[in-house]
């Protein structure tokens, strides 16, 4: 398989610092792949599973699975800009927070299950007339209006699951009133710079955080979630890391995962060969169907509609699905030939098998099944 043949994706795990293009360039730079795309955003901040798509992959992203998995640390007594530790502190109260006990934070964490109503963080690539938000947000006095008045609208977000793993208490009793009225008049500063007004405390004394960890739908705004977790419990709060452990089919624990700090360990080969995932593994959310037939083989390739041989049960299949469309050839020395999807194995020293692209399902009998391609590949 060559640079520009290559077809697959990667499941990178991606450090805190860089955006997901900075990733996207790293990987197409480093190993020479003509098309690299991301399969869902991950803030700067956050690390951990990013998927990437290489060559003809990338017209695939969209048929991935929607799960995603988080697990994120929200720090409470703190509101900021971006409702993440990287923007600047605009309210809060790390007192309340000092008090907050772990069966307050449970009896509100089940409103956050479900379907819910989220307004998305100022900081973030939704559009209004045509800019980015967090373009407009980066102009500050200015964005205050912008984003007012075209009032950001809410979005339904799927929650399948939230827990809570971990709980810190703070201890800053011994701490002087004096040291939170000075607080409280810094609330431009950084997140930093408060803590070090508290120079006489262990700055680990001050934390009251949870770390949770979320199954959700894409699309969801975990800064969100840590942002209202913060208002129900009336002291504020923001996310403060976020590790994203599941993102479709890929995951952090995977003997496929490439760190994306340690690419001097993968030559060209060994990312083919052991780490680039074939499309047909990443889209095992869809039933696969087998073309076993040279000619119906062209047909797909034109973007014919045709008939194969159903292999597996009529009930897996009903119109309308989207299928993946395999091929598989037997080799005899420097000829293939395509053989009997029956014989199907994953013996590839002797046979190559290929995904043709995306089909339809247009009819169904018990024998045979009638698609028409729709990604061709």
């Amino acid at each position: 398989m060559s640079k520009k043949s290559a077809i697959g994706f990667l499941n990178l795990c991606k450090p805190s610092g860089p955006t997901s293009h900075d990733m996207v360039d790293l990987i197409r730079k480093t190993y020479g792949f003509k098309k690299v795309g991301h399969c869902g955003t991950l803030d700067p901040m956050a690390t951990g599973v990013l998927p990437l798509a290489i060559g003809q992959a990338t017209k695939l992203t969209r048929f991935l699975s929607n799960e995603k998995s988080y697990r994120g640390t929200i720090r409470l007594g703190i509101q900021t800009s971006t409702d993440d530790i990287k923007g600047k502190i605009v309210g809060g109260d790390l007192k309340l927070a000092s008090q907050i006990k772990l069966s307050d934070i449970s009896e509100i964490i089940h409103k956050f299950e479900g379907y819910i109503d989220q307004t998305p963080p100022n900081f973030s690539a939704l559009k209004i007339n045509g800019k980015k938000m967090y373009e407009i947000a980066r102009k500050n006095e200015e964005s205050a209006d912008i984003l007012k008045e075209n009032q950001i609208k809410t979005r339904k977000a799927k929650i399948n699951s939230i827990l809570i793993e971990k709980f810190f208490s703070s201890n800053i009793s011994n701490i002087p009133e004096d040291k939170f009225n000075e607080i409280n008049e810094k609330k431009t500063q950084n997140i930093e710079e408060i803590n070090n007004l508290l120079l006489s405390t262990n700055r680990n004394e001050i934390l009251t955080e949870i770390i949770t960890k979320i199954d959700c739908d894409g699309g969801t705004y975990i800064r969100s979630i840590a942002r209202d977790i913060g208002s129900l419990l009336k002291c504020g709060g923001t996310l403060s890391s976020l590790l994203r452990l599941r993102s479709s089919s890929f995951l952090l624990d995977s003997d496929k995962l490439v760190d994306a700090n340690e690419l001097n360990k993968y030559t060209f080969d060994d990312i083919i060969v052991n780490k680039l995932i074939p499309p047909e593994d990443a889209l095992g959310n869809l039933p696969k169907i087998w073309i076993d037939n040279v000619n119906l083989n062209k047909e797909f390739r034109f973007g014919r509609p045709l008939e194969v041989k159903l292999v597996g049960k009529k009930s897996e299949f009903r119109q309308g699905d989207l299928v993946i469309a395999m091929k598989k050839e037997k080799k005899f020395g420097n000829i293939t030939t395509i053989v009997d999807s029956d014989n199907n194995n994953n013996d590839k020293e002797n046979f190559i098998i290929e995904m043709l692209g995306i089909a339809t399902v247009l009819d169904i009998t018990n024998k045979r099944i009638k698609i028409k391609p729709y990604i061709i590949l």
